[in-house]
């Protein structure tokens, strides 16, 4: 996750098996979150998408 547009990002705790998962982090008491997740197989193929500004804090 980043807390500054993406500039920097932090990994985030996950939990889960294949096709589902959570994620735990402290997020500040302000501003916004963004996320970007990766995905891969055994195969070779892989998927990364990025959220800038995925959701507020108050």
């Amino acid at each position: 996750m980043s807390y500054d547009d993406g500039a920097t990002w932090t990994p985030a705790r996950t939990s889960g098996k294949s096709r589902s998962w959570s994620a735990c982090y402290d997020a500040p008491h302000h501003g916004y979150v963004s996320l970007k997740a990766e995905g891969w197989d055994d195969a070779g193929n892989r998927i990364t998408q990025e959220v800038i500004r995925a959701y507020g804090l108050k």
